[in-house]
């Protein structure tokens, strides 16, 4: 069984969990990764691969490069290939976003004022 506490593994006739103390019962659920469950092979497996989506960092390291449309494009389409949580990488797509408006921007006033 796992402790209610801190969700280490303990032996399933521990009156107390040898890692943070906490007493546990032999009814008591188990506990992994915050989440209490009857049996630690229902828990549901997380969405995000672990993998961060190409097309977001694109859109930042375009962006910062001074490619302001193409973090403009890369963004948006970054957002959307992560919205679902299929894949991390959303903050740099966003990020990406934003910084390639402010250089589109900044490129577009510097072409009317010279």
């Amino acid at each position: 069984m796992y402790c209610k506490n801190c969700g280490k593994e303990i032996k399933d006739d521990a009156k107390y969990c040898p890692y943070c103390g906490t007493e546990s019962s032999h009814n008591m659920s188990d506990v992994i990764n915050g989440e209490v469950v009857k049996n630690p092979n229902d828990v549901k497996k997380s969405n995000k691969s672990g993998s961060y989506d190409g097309i977001s960092i694109a859109a930042f390291v375009c962006a910062l490069c001074g490619i302001g449309i193409l973090g403009i494009i890369f963004g948006a389409i970054g957002i959307n290939n992560t919205k679902d949580n299929a894949k991390k990488g959303q903050g740099f797509a966003i990020a990406g976003l934003i910084i390639g408006i402010c250089v589109t921007a900044v490129e577009v006033i510097k072409f009317w004022i010279w």
